[in-house]
């Protein structure tokens, strides 16, 4: 499983948070694998859950 967390407009892994993964306006790399991926907004709720 994979967290991301929204700061501004970049999205960071949660353990690293600051560090930029990519742009809203961007696909996230994720690996090939099934991945679920929640995004955190700025206020701690859940943006949304991904299951790829």
């Amino acid at each position: 499983m994979l967290t991301l967390i929204k700061r501004s407009e970049v999205y960071a892994p949660s353990g690293i948070a600051g560090d930029k993964i990519g742009y809203i306006k961007d696909n996230i790399d994720v690996p090939k694998q099934l991945v679920n991926i929640n995004v955190i907004d700025a206020d701690g709720k859940l943006a949304f859950s991904r299951i790829y």
